[in-house]
Formats: C-alpha cells, structure tokens, sequence
C-alpha cells in the first residue's frame, strides 16, 4: 500500500512539476513593425485597400478555396478543397462549378465550419442589405445575382448546397473567358454567428440558398461597423493562422495569437510562432527599435536614407528585399463633376510640373524608379513583356512651357476679377463655367501626417505649380482622412493626394477602371470615366486563361492609354526591404505574397 501512495505521490509531483513547467514556459512572440499604420479594415476590402490592413486580413481571414504564390499563379488551395470540378450544364449556358470541402474545418472558436459558412459570405456580401451602405461588386458573375442583389429575390438561385461540405456555384457562359477564371470561385469563409447572429443558411424551396431569420441593414450595419465591436475592426471568430487578440485604433496597435483550430497553408504548413504584436513605427522608431532588438521585424520599408542606415547594423539583423507589385503615386479626384483635376488638361499640366526622378532620387536614394503607367518593379504582367514599356508610353517630361498651354487651351486664361490672366502680374488662374460661376484653379492637397513624399511634393512642387497660375493649398491629414477622402466615403474634401499602393493578387485593372463603376469610390477611387481605357480593360479581362501573351500585349495599350488620361500619375516603384532578427529563421517574403504568409513559415530560434 505504501509502496502505491509512493508511485501515486511521485506521479502527482511530476504532473506538478510538468504543469509548473508548461506555465513559465516562455510564449514565442515577435513584434512587427511597418511605416504604414493599420487602419483597422480587418473585414474584405470593401472599406479599402490599405497595405497593412491587407496583411492583417490575411493573418485572420486564411482558408480561402484558392491559394496564391508571389507571381500571382493561382491554384486550389488542398488544404481547404477535396475536389473542385467545372462542367457546363445541359443547355451549355452556365459553368457549373462543385466545390468539395475537406471535413477537418473550424473556426477559431472551434465551431465546424461547413458549406453553409462559404455561401453566407457570398449571400452576405452580394445582398441588397449590406450594398445599402457598403457597395460592391462581389459575385456579380453568379447566376440570379441582378435579382439577388436588387432585392427582388431572396434566394440567389446561383448557390446550391448539395450537403454539408458540397456545394456548387453557377456562372452564366456570358462571363467566360475570363483571364482569372479560378477567382470565380475563390471564398473566405465568414461566421454567420458573428454577422448575422439568430439567422441561417437555407436551401430555396425551388432551388438556390438564401438567408433566413431576422437579417437587416440595420443588424449588418452594428454587427459590422459598431466601433468598439464590429467585425470590421474587431473581428473575434476567425478562420486563419492568428486571431485578433486586440487592436488599438489610437496607436494602430494589434496583438495576434496563434490559433489552434488552423489546419495548415496550402502547403499544410502550420506556424510556430505563438503572438505577434503589430506596430506602427516612424523610421527613426524602427532603427532604434531593430538595434535594441524591441523589433524583430521591420516590414517594407521604402526610404533610402533610413535603408542605409539600417543595412548597417552589423550584428544581430539581417535584410530581405523584394520587388515591389504596386507603386508610389498622385491621386487625382478625376471624376467629370470636378472641375479642376477633373479635366484631364489639368491632370496632364501637373504631370508636366513634376520632375518625379527628383523625387525618387530624394526620397529613394537609388533604390526605386520612376514609373510611367500602371505597374510595378515586381509585376508579373512586366516581367512578361518583352522590351521597355518605358519607350512607348507618354512620360512627360518637364515643360512649364507645355503646361501653361495646356490650362489656357482649358480655359483657364481669367484672373479672380474675370479679366485675363497676365504672367507676372496675375497669381491664380480662373475660368469662367457656362452658368457664369468664376473659380479658381485649387489644387486642394492633403499631405498625409509623417509620410516623407507627401512632405516633399509640398516642399517642392507647391512653388511649381503655382508659377504657372495654381492656387495651391497643402493641408497634413491623418492617413485614415485621405484615405477616406480617396474612396470618396465622405466626399471629396482634396482633390490630390499622395498615396503607395500593391496591387490586388489578381491584376485586373477592369475593376477599377470600368467606366460603369465610376460612381462607386471602392471600385474605381479615381472616378474616371474613359471609354476608351475601359474597353482595353475589359479585353484583358475576358482573355482566356492560357492566353498570357494576348493580356500582356493588351496590357501594353492599357499601359499607354494610361499614361495619356492619368486616371493618377505614377511616380516610383521599388523595391521593399524588411529587416529580420536573427533569431527569427525560415522567414522568405521574397518567396510569398506578403510577411502575412511568409510569417507561417518563420520559426524562432
């Protein structure tokens, strides 16, 4: 009996012993910082497209049926799909696509996620409810959309369950070819429980699925946009590799932690680091924080000057660089209804003004180039081209001559008493509208708060442009206002702005470009309405999927037609660097999309 309560007493101290152990075992975490602060858009990109935002939402948000690799090559993610299979149906006017889902799925709560958590994302985001505050084109390309999306319908006939982890989309043949077919059936799934609480996922009673239960703008409206608890800003079910432990909107601050239900990326790989802090930090903050080692990562950094500096921290930091997708550009507010960077004489009179290659040399420091069109260092489509798409798009060169012109040939001859505008007596230029209205030529500027090229372009071309008769007026604004101000969510207070980009994964400049969208800010933030620029737009967007050398040789004419209407002006790409401790392993942004996927690969040593 004795000898039991020793082996008994022995068990209970080494159970205590290894529970003491698992307690203060340390948790492994980094923090990683960027330049670029979180705006707290953690929910689609319907309320925009801001570069850190994206790669929060791909932490959280992560078994998409879809999986991505950093040429944009796309194909079943295996990790979420069993099978996916696409056959025209009897009479060959839809493709009808059967998605079988793995049976292993959960949500961060641990709650099964099942068929019917794929289709309500797409009842969610296609219906009349949510559209009625939070426009989109989301799964316009399913059958029954017009009527699901009109309200017209409940049920979107285009959905079917066809059990639990099956169920299949349909797609009118008038919406194939298409160049990136295999978006078509590309879904997040979204927990229903958390965006629609107390409503289900029902099959019609004639075919199709639609929402039942109480399921209102209203409900959407709080569930998503509630500041201290909506889903946009604090989403708490989730389906990716980490879940939002908090967020702080004042600091742009968020801590993430690991979350155990997820099954692998679409490689089955699952990460090993436990929390990530995520931070905003000036470059002065970054450099200080990578040398005392309070950063282990620092995330697409852009200035030369701070690049520099930091490739010469000799022991404990190692650098990553890679070319960037998107670029570094003024936004104009070019929707026909303003009347200044709304013409396109105008928007071509800036272009002249601005001697971008000052600006890179500036800013950069060699590190980046000047861009002409509508791409980046690390496109895929310009890897693709063969020769120099510099050498046949419109570059404008310097020429204050050229833009005077171009304002008088617009009608901007008057001075602010109607009468004609002399050089060297006259400041700003006016013209007179058909209603008889006199007003000034306003370039109106929002200089994003502690954004370096935004502080040089009014350093240095606010005395430029007004030497050839603009008014302009400069104003800081936080990074949150001008994006706001660029998707037009409160109007058009500026009418330019200075923004860096990355392009979507799938490059579709039919999206933004389409002339029928120039309405909606979140579809095409410029508002430019060009026939022309849509129509070659919409030519790459219906070319087939092998067909990579008809939509590169079509994207050559978009290019060009681009650099023509300036629905922005490009300015620079370049390429990122991010600087990583050297404790931190198995880190290759240069090998995924993002450090949001290259994160799931890196351990800790």
């Amino acid at each position: 009996m004795r000898k039991l309560l020793g082996i008994l007493l022995a068990i209970s101290l080494l159970l205590t012993v290894f529970s003491f152990a698992e307690e203060n075992q340390e948790v492994k975490s980094i923090t990683v910082a960027s330049p670029s602060r979180l705006t707290g858009r953690f929910f689609t990109d319907i309320w925009g497209n801001n570069t850190s935002d994206i790669d929060v939402r791909m932490l959280l948000h992560g078994l998409n049926t879809v999986s991505f690799d950093k040429n944009q090559k796309y194909a079943v993610n295996s990790s979420v799909v069993s099978k996916l299979d696409g056959r025209l149906n009897a009479d060959a006017t839809e493709m009808v696509y059967t998605i079988d889902l793995r049976t292993n799925l959960k949500f961060s709560s641990g709650e099964k996620i099942t068929a019917k958590d794929f289709v309500f994302t797409m009842l969610l985001l296609a219906s009349d409810e949510l559209q009625a505050f939070a426009p989109n084109d989301y799964y316009n390309w399913v059958s029954g959309y017009e009527a699901y999306r009109s309200g017209e319908k409940n049920v979107f006939t285009g959905i079917e369950i066809l059990d639990g982890n099956t169920f299949t989309i349909s797609v009118p043949t008038e919406y194939l070819p298409y160049f990136y077919e295999m978006m078509y059936v590309d879904i997040t799934p979204y927990p229903i429980s958390e965006i629609a609480p107390g409503c289900e996922i029902m099959n019609g009673e004639y075919g199709g699925t639609y929402i039942s239960g109480d399921f209102t703008s209203e409900l959407l409206y709080e569930t998503i946009l509630n500041p201290e608890s909506g889903y946009l800003t604090h989403p708490e079910v989730v389906s990716g590799a980490y879940t939002l432990a908090s967020y702080e909107e004042e600091t742009g601050k968020a801590v993430f932690l690991l979350n155990p239900y997820y099954p692998g990326n679409a490689l089955g790989i699952k990460p090993e680091i436990e929390e990530i802090t995520f931070i905003h930090a000036t470059y002065d903050e970054a450099l200080e924080g990578l040398k005392s080692g309070e950063i282990d990562i620092l995330n697409k950094a852009t200035d030369g000057e701070f690049i520099n500096e930091a490739l010469e921290i000799a022991n404990g930091v190692h650098s990553v660089s890679y070319d960037r997708q998107g670029f570094g550009y003024l936004a104009f507010a070019a929707e026909e209804e303003n009347e200044v960077t709304g013409s396109l004489n105008v928007r071509q009179a800036i272009a002249y003004c601005f001697n971008r290659k000052n600006l890179v040399d500036d800013f950069l420091r060699g590190r980046g180039s000047v861009v002409f069109s509508h791409y980046g260092l690390g496109s895929w489509v310009l890897n693709e081209y063969d020769g120099d798409i510099a050498d046949v798009v419109q570059r404008y060169k310097v020429n204050g001559t050229r833009a005077k012109q171009l304002l008088i040939d617009d009608g901007w001859t008057l001075n602010e008493n109607g009468e004609k505008f002399e050089d060297g007596k006259d400041k700003v230029r006016y013209k007179k509208l058909e209603d008889g209205t006199l007003i000034p030529l306003e370039l109106k500027f929002a200089e994003t708060e502690n954004n370096k090229p935004a502080q040089w372009i009014t350093e240095n071309l606010g005395p430029i442009f007004e030497s050839v008769g603009f008014s302009f007026n400069a104003e800081v604004v936080p990074y949150e206002d001008v994006l706001k101000c660029y998707y037009r969510e409160e109007g058009r207070p500026y009418n330019l702005m200075f923004l860096a980009t990355n392009f979507d994964f799938v490059y579709d400049p039919y999206i933004n470009f389409n002339k029928d969208y120039a309405d909606i800010g979140y579809l095409n933030p410029s508002g430019i309405k060009d026939e022309e620029l849509s129509e070659i737009a919409y030519k790459m967007h219906t070319t087939k999927y092998d067909e990579v050398e008809e939509f590169v040789s079509l994207w050559e004419e978009f290019a060009i037609r681009y650099s023509e209407v300036l629905p922005s002006l490009p300015i620079y790409s370049n390429p990122y660097y991010d600087f990583v401790s050297d404790r931190i392993t198995g880190y290759q942004p240069n090998a995924n999309v993002t450090w949001a996927q290259a994160i799931i690969s890196a351990e800790i040593k």
